[in-house]
């Protein structure tokens, strides 16, 4: 490798990290036809996604004739692990970026064993998610998959109903209330999910980060759901909340022009819901857990919504908008299949649902450490092995109360690790 030279970088060359990540990825897939994610996407997770930890120095390149042609940084995360809402830190490996006339000559190989080096003085464990392509890569400097349970439900907005009484409003990310609620909502339900990650609360993350989009490829909707029309500052205990955050890409509206019978994939960030335990303090809110009549409520209410939202635009029939059929994707974890068995909306019935594994959720171990796995054991994380017996779904005769919805009780199979979306990186 002695054409080539390895730094990490300083702050004063992160545009030079940006023009080499857009070089890379924000080309047009020639089997899928589809194109990658453009510059702006990886300055959106620069500049907002972020905590005290993001520095440049957690950057590693590969330099050729004073260029940058290969990358990967380490992002600083806490990842929700055991129960007990206990997490540890994880350095998160992210931009994997090699350009085409670089590429085999190990030049990621020797940027993933840089990252391991800065991580093993500050994190317990290592997790990126892998491609088809690049599981090999990764299994071949020891990182190990853990299977990570999905499921698809296809429904059309036809079959979703609305309530009369409740309130749907974008999330305003700038009212102090807004953002109270459904940071309120994401920690509550959240913690049953293994495996995902803790966001900060630093506001600047929710309103920069989670709150905007610079994807060009991607139309957002994001709405808040209020079971009464009250303004949201004058909630009180017993009223029903929940936010949704979706995406539909630009090629998935083009298929779905040309093709009446095409499927669309909506891609779902966030759905979380609560029930409102006391009013705000300040701007401070506490929840609990509804019945399954009331989850019933708030997810159909926000998901037909969405849905709804989406494909106006392109369908300003409302007819023709209810009748496409559409695919959400999610992880098993955060809606398990006893919950929407417990709701009784046919729009969630066992023929509108497909399982699936994502086999890309990969980590490495860099220090032991003790979790609690589902069914209350204490595990001994010091490889692969024990982080799957964390993470492993509910053995014959286990069972924990599902604490996000009052009523449900999970049993052997449910998986309890998951990954959301709007935390990938």
């Amino acid at each position: 490798m002695e054409e080539y030279t390895f730094s990490s970088l300083t702050d004063a060359q992160i545009p030079l990290l940006l023009d080499h990540l857009a070089a890379v990825f924000d080309v047009v897939n020639p089997v899928t036809n589809q194109r990658g994610a453009p510059r702006a996407f990886f300055e959106h997770h620069w500049e907002e996604d972020f905590d005290s930890s993001r520095t440049s120095s957690a950057v590693f390149v590969a330099w050729h004739c004073n260029q940058i042609v290969a990358s990967v940084r380490v992002y600083s995360r806490s990842l929700r692990i055991g129960s007990g809402n206990k997490s540890v830190a994880a350095g998160g490996i992210g931009d994997v970026a090699t350009q085409v006339n670089h590429r085999g000559k190990g030049l990621a190989k020797k940027l993933l064993a840089m990252a391991e080096d800065y991580a093993s003085t500050r994190y317990k464990i290592m997790t990126l998610h892998a491609s088809a392509m690049g599981l090999p890569v990764y299994e071949a400097v020891g990182w190990r998959n853990v299977d990570m349970h999905t499921r698809i439900l296809t429904t059309t907005s036809a079959n979703i109903m609305r309530s009369n009484g409740s309130s749907i409003q974008s999330i305003n990310f700038n009212d102090p209330y807004h953002l109270a609620l459904i940071e309120a909502c994401h920690k509550f339900v959240s913690q049953v999910v293994l495996g995902s990650f803790e966001r900060c609360d630093d506001k600047h993350y929710w309103k920069g980060y989670v709150g905007s989009c610079r994807d060009i490829r991607r139309y957002p909707t994001r709405l808040l759901f209020t079971s009464s029309k009250k303004p949201v500052s004058d909630l009180a205990q017993g009223d029903l909340v929940g936010y949704i955050i979706c995406d539909l890409f630009k090629h998935e509206v083009e298929k779905a022009l040309s093709d009446p019978f095409h499927i669309i994939n909506i891609q779902l960030r966030d759905l979380f819901w609560a029930k409102v335990d006391s009013g705000f303090d300040g701007t401070k809110i506490k929840v609990n857990a509804p019945n399954t009549l009331e989850f019933g409520c708030i997810i159909s209410d926000l998901v037909s919504s969405a849905i709804i939202q989406l494909l106006e635009p392109w369908f300003p029939d409302v007819a023709q908008a209810k009748s496409r059929k559409v695919k959400l994707n999610y992880p098993a974890a955060l809606l398990p299949d006893k919950l929407l068995d417990c709701t009784s909306l046919a729009w969630l019935s066992q023929e509108s649902r497909e399982n699936a594994v994502d086999v890309g959720m990969m980590y490495k171990i860099l220090h032991p450490f003790t979790a609690e796995s589902p069914a209350g054991e204490l595990v001994e994380v010091e490889d692969i092995t024990g982080l799957r017996k964390v993470f492993q779904p509910l053995l014959p005769g286990q069972s924990v109360s599902y604490v996000p919805c009052k009523g449900v009780e999970l049993q052997n199979g449910t998986p309890m690790f998951g990954f959301f979306k709007s935390d990938a990186y």
